[in-house]
């Protein structure tokens, strides 16, 4: 098997992304001695996207079309996660609780490392056959997540267990709820499509 020295290093940045994503969750799971904080996003996009970076090193292994599809489009699912959980973290989290939220011993790692590694990954050296629908991935995937803590919230008629404050829909208007919701699926479809022409335009750059 003849594997170009860029596809090696795309192959090597996502066997990172499995070690450090699954280090990452199990030390959290560890630390809580529950599953209850595998309800954050922040654990969720780091569990998947560590499956997933496996499932894109072993193309190496599987020829298959309907196989690399599947990866191209959870790749897009989970690389956006990881990039939304980096700029929530550091746009909002941080600057309310503190900077340990992106460089705290714990945090450092979800937060900030593995979303960065993924990025440069996705961006610079993986290959994938694109579809213009695999840029909806991501907001899919999110819309998900909140509709999902939205109807168990409501179910419960108790919002003590949102992991995220923008998630605490009885502590807030409906249409700041509402804002939040549609301001992240947003951000999410954003993400999704930038990583979508990034990695078209610059994956072209790295050539050797």
């Amino acid at each position: 098997m003849n594997i170009a020295k860029k596809q090696l290093v795309s192959y090597l940045l996502n066997a990172l992304i499995f070690i450090l994503g699954f280090t990452a969750v199990l030390r959290s799971l560890i630390y809580h001695n529950t599953g209850s904080n595998l309800g954050y996003y922040t654990e969720l996009s780091n569990l998947f996207g560590g499956i997933v970076a496996l499932m894109y090193v072993l193309t190496a292994f599987i020829d298959n079309s309907i196989y690399k599809r599947a990866v191209t489009f959870f790749k897009v699912v989970t690389v956006t996660m990881l990039s939304i959980t980096f700029l929530v973290s550091a746009v909002y989290l941080a600057p309310t609780f503190g900077s340990y939220i992106l460089f705290g011993e714990r945090l450092v790692l979800v937060h900030f490392i593995i979303p960065l590694i993924a990025l440069i990954s996705f961006l610079l050296f993986d290959t994938y056959e694109f579809k213009f629908y695999d840029t909806f991935s991501g907001a899919c995937a999110t819309s998900v997540y909140g509709l999902a803590w939205i109807i168990k919230m409501l179910a419960t008629s108790s919002d003590v267990d949102a992991p995220y404050p923008f998630l605490q829909i009885f502590r807030q208007p409906g249409w700041q709820s509402a804002l939040w919701f549609i301001g992240l699926v947003g951000l999410a479809y954003l993400v999704s499509f930038l990583l979508y022409l990034g990695n078209k335009k610059l994956s072209k750059l790295i050539n050797f």
